[in-house]
């Protein structure tokens, strides 16, 4: 429930802000703006501070979830180390900070690097597109586990399948249709590298396909948790 309640104060406190910048300021005035808040604020409310408040803010929001985006990515390299998908060497922890320092690099250099000398808007166009096609994924997934296992224990059931799943399908390819065509290149060369490498080592390797399961240890202790680290709680699991 409390995150229902953050999700929907979250979509009414946008709402609020972009009624409020749009009445400081035309929209075709904020249109291919950087930072259309900041200019609503600077030029059409005439509060300057009030810009560079939110500039820093904005500043520190997207630093953050840099942080989230790199901790979240690394603990899925992990987990597909773990699985067979990806070799097992790169998810070895380091025992002073029980953290996958491989991976740790392994992401955060080539981020630093596009950061450094990509334009911000194409990585972001990237990112966007990436993203939507995960909650494409995500919804057609949910269809797909409500018909082919539906007494699977979950910890949240979508209401009304699948109509919704369908509705948000949808409104994620209507969304990913007004990115540029160089970004869909880039979207499709990213996917074709994955699938060379699934082909190439996680098919073959995939302790799934080998009959070990998925999200164990396998034994082999190297997946093992650390001793005195704490006990992760089991996912839940969602459809």
């Amino acid at each position: 429930m409390s995150a229902r309640v953050s999700l929907l104060i979250a979509t009414v406190l946008y709402i609020l802000v972009s009624v409020a910048a749009v009445g400081a300021l035309p929209s075709d005035q904020l249109a291919g703006q950087d930072a259309p808040l900041a200019v609503a604020l600077s030029d059409g409310a005439g509060i300057g501070w009030g810009a560079d408040i939110v500039t820093f803010g904005a500043l520190v929001a997207i630093t953050s979830v840099v942080l989230t985006i790199l901790f979240g990515q690394t603990r899925v390299a992990y987990a597909m180390c773990r699985d067979g998908l990806m070799p097992e060497r790169l998810a070895t922890v380091w025992e002073k900070t029980r953290t996958p320092v491989i991976l740790t690099l392994l992401f955060a250099v080539p981020v630093a690097c596009l950061a450094a000398f990509v334009p911000l808007t194409e990585i972001a166009e990237l990112v966007n597109i990436g993203t939507l096609f995960a909650f494409f994924i995500v919804n057609i997934a949910v269809i797909w586990l409500r018909r082919t296992k539906p007494d699977m224990e979950r910890g949240f059931r979508v209401p009304f399948v699948p109509v919704f799943p369908l509705i948000g399908a949808a409104l994620c390819v209507y969304l990913m249709t007004k990115l540029p065509a160089e970004t869909w290149f880039r979207f499709v060369g990213w996917l074709a590298l994955g699938a060379v490498i699934y082909a190439l080592y996680g098919y073959r390797n995939s302790r799934l396909r080998r009959g070990g399961g998925g999200g164990g240890t396998g034994g082999t202790g190297r997946f093992d948790r650390p001793s005195g680290a704490p006990s992760a709680p089991a996912p839940e699991r969602t459809a």
